[in-house]
This record gives structure tokens, sequence and C-alpha cells, in this order.
């Protein structure tokens, strides 16, 4: 099995901290999704904790953008293989 296609036309880079931040805030907002009223009220979470979560992660990811490091002028948007393309495929 190969490995993924990389994307081309890259201007970001991101150190491995900040891809674990990024993958820290998704999970945090996976969590948040799954609080509907119901299990909020079971579990004794206020609508002040969900609110903290979602500046948490607003705020990491605000950060995140921020330390992204720019390697080059912007030409044109990233393009992203589709699943099965090989980098030489059109």
């Amino acid at each position: 099995m190969s490995a993924p296609s990389l994307p081309t036309g890259l201007t970001y880079v991101l150190s491995e901290d900040e891809v674990t931040r990024l993958w820290r805030a998704k999970h945090a907002a996976t969590l948040l999704a799954a609080f509907d009223g119901d299990t909020a009220n079971l579990r004794s979470v206020t609508r002040d904790n969900l609110a903290a979560v979602a500046d948490y992660i607003a705020e990491d990811v605000e950060n995140v953008l921020r330390q992204a490091e720019k390697r080059r002028a912007q030409s044109h948007p990233p393009t992203f293989p589709t699943p099965g393309q090989s980098k030489s495929e059109p």
C-alpha cells in the first residue's frame, strides 16, 4: 500500500505541535456535537460549560492559524488529489 499523495501548491506549514492542537480542537468539537439538550441536562452540563469549550476551540484554532509558517506566496489555491489518484496523474 503506497502513502497518500500530498496536495500540491502548499503555502503554509504547521508544526507537529500545531497539528496536535488541531486534532484536540477537532475532538473537542466532536464532544460538543454529542451534547444535545437531554444529554447536557442529564450530565449537569450548562450552556456556560459548552460555551467555554466552544471558546477554547475557537481560540486554539485561531492561534494555530496565526503561527502557521508561510513558505511562499500563494499563486493559486492548493489542489488535493482524489483518493486513489497518484501525484503524477492530472
